[in-house]
């Protein structure tokens, strides 16, 4: 696990976001002369994209994946998160190890760190960290993705395992309308979907390195 303090990875400067730790998404928007749409739902996102522009960080999109995280309290977060968009028709012919879905964990992630309510001026920016998932990791991940992937092959779209069931990945609806859909091998469609981070790993794997 590394942190902003302590890099390895000369490569990836985080440094840079060390002295805006501590201050509030507003006064670091001031200060970079950032305009990153308070009224998006997807402010932090947009927020943290514009951010690493300003701040010269050399994140290159194809070695890592950069994530946001809101805390509502120490080292605790009630949101999910979703990973990408799935597509039914390939990923049926895919194996565990050539899987759209262990490619993504195979990445290094790069965590922005928030907490604070869902206000952009009671926001704080407390951190950022990157995180490689393990083999006990990616051993829990491949067995939702089998089932996942059985349930497809079943033209079964109703039984995928929940967050509930699980307190590491679990599949689901990755959509703002049931109206958006995407292809399915059996010639039908079905809503979009994506594999997630159950909340649970978040606390529990991620946040717990937090300093």
């Amino acid at each position: 696990m590394k942190k902003i303090a302590k890099l390895e990875n000369e490569n990836l400067n985080l440094n840079s976001f060390s002295k805006f730790t501590g201050m509030h998404c507003s006064d670091i928007m001031k200060e970079l002369s950032i305009d990153s749409g308070r009224a998006s739902k997807n402010f932090l996102r947009v927020f943290v994209d514009k951010l690493i522009t300003e701040s010269g960080a050399n994140i290159d999109n194809k070695e890592y994946i950069v994530k946001t995280i809101r805390m509502v309290q120490p080292h605790k977060t009630k949101e999910s998160m979703s990973l990408r968009v799935v597509d039914y028709c390939s990923m049926v012919d895919q194996t565990w190890d050539i899987s759209d879905f262990r490619k993504e964990l195979s990445h290094t992630f790069v965590f922005f760190i928030f907490e604070g309510p869902a206000s952009i001026d009671a926001t704080v920016f407390k951190n950022v960290i990157t995180y490689n998932f393990t083999e006990e990791d990616l051993m829990e991940a491949k067995k939702i993705w089998t089932d996942t992937i059985l349930k497809i092959r079943a033209n079964d779209y109703s039984s995928f395992i929940s967050e509930k069931d699980t307190g590491t990945f679990f599949f689901k609806i990755h959509a703002s309308t049931t109206s958006d859909v995407l292809p399915t091998p059996e010639n039908g469609e079905s809503v979009k979907r994506s594999f997630w981070i159950a909340k649970k790993f978040v606390n529990n794997r991620i946040l717990i390195h937090m300093e």
